[in-house]
């Protein structure tokens, strides 16, 4: 008998260039192998799932049309990722969660949205992780905005350099960087509030006095110290690990040049050939991957992208996992689980 499969997602919004995952995995020909059934997150809130006897695993996919609409909105003036975004997208999952526990009674979550919840929120991941004896970067603890700013200008006159995060962000979005020869932030057009676009996120100068620093550092964000890493071919890098009921099927490196802030791919990070992974050691590479199957299950995901970073000594660190991992040209993940699912 098949196993059965309900995949619940959206379309990405027409703003966006990229297709979402959701367009993509509902004509996936692997789909053929099980017994699957899809639906929108509209269709769940409004009551009308489809009907499915016996047992069911089901497939969240990103929420695009509730996040956009109610979320990610550009009027409202709302510093992107900040905690309104934790509470409102949290909200969201508990009300799916209880409509479908309500409508299925059996059935298992391939991440379940606690899960996926915790996920969405970097500094309990990095606890979560942190208490399991998983090295994350180190953070700051959160004082006043004042005190912060304080306490950042000595470390930066000291040589030191920092990150500041979004709580509840995404894909590179809303990060700021701190170092003695400037201060650069990537809030869309500078302005540091929400846009919408998920690409293009252009860094440019703000000043230590500059209201939208002081925003930022009112937002209860995550502030790191920055991880030196090793270059390779005069490249910062970073890896993305995907895990799959335990197993790796996929990993690739995304670098940037040397004087670029971050890696990510959606704000002109490059994704390496698998080749790229035979400049890093060895016994690193495996113990990278080791750890990221332990992130994954410590935070109770099946499917997930873990996002590992290397010091310049090949100590490694896990900065975000990701329980709802975009589409990736180099290898079919959807395929990937469906045929996992499948021999259930």
């Amino acid at each position: 008998m098949k196993q059965k499969l309900l995949i619940i997602g959206d379309s990405a919004p027409s703003k966006n260039s990229e297709t979402s995952s959701f367009d993509k995995i509902v004509t996936h020909p692997a789909l053929r192998k099980i017994d699957a059934k899809i639906t929108n997150y509209s269709t769940v809130t409004d009551g009308e799932m489809p009907y499915i006897k016996g047992h069911c695993h089901i497939l969240l996919l990103f929420p695009y049309s509730h996040w956009s609409q109610h979320i990610e909105r550009d009027e409202d003036g709302i510093l992107y990722g900040d905690e309104r975004y934790g509470m409102l997208f949290d909200s969201y999952m508990d009300r799916v969660d209880d409509i479908i526990k309500t409508k299925y009674g059996n059935f298992t979550y391939i991440n379940p949205p606690t899960s996926i919840k915790t996920d969405r929120d970097k500094k309990m991941t990095k606890t979560m992780l942190k208490n399991h004896g998983i090295s994350v970067p180190d953070e700051w603890c959160i004082q006043s905005p004042e005190d912060n700013l304080k306490m950042l200008c000595m470390e930066i006159k000291a040589g030191k350099s920092f990150y500041i995060k979004p709580r509840f962000g995404a894909m590179g979005k809303g990060i700021t960087y701190l170092s003695k020869r400037k201060i650069i932030s990537n809030y869309k057009n500078g302005k540091g509030f929400r846009s919408g676009f998920d690409y293009g996120w252009l860094f440019q100068k703000i000043g230590k006095k500059s209201h939208l620093l002081k925003q930022i550092l009112q937002s209860n964000p995550v502030i790191e110290e920055e991880i030196k890493t090793p270059l390779i071919k005069n490249r910062k890098f970073d890896l993305r690990i995907y895990v799959i009921y335990g197993r790796i099927p996929y990993i690739y490196a995304r670098t940037a040049s040397a004087r670029k802030p971050i890696t990510n791919w959606s704000q002109g990070g490059k994704i390496e050939k698998r080749s790229f992974l035979k400049h890093i050691p060895v016994a690193g590479l495996k113990k990278a991957k080791k750890i990221a199957r332990e992130s994954a299950k410590i935070l109770g995901l099946n499917f997930c992208g873990v996002d590992i970073i290397f010091d310049e000594k090949w100590n490694f660190y896990v900065l975000e996992v990701q329980s709802m991992p975009s589409w990736e040209s180099g290898h079919d993940l959807f395929g990937t689980l469906i045929n996992k699912l499948s021999k259930k």
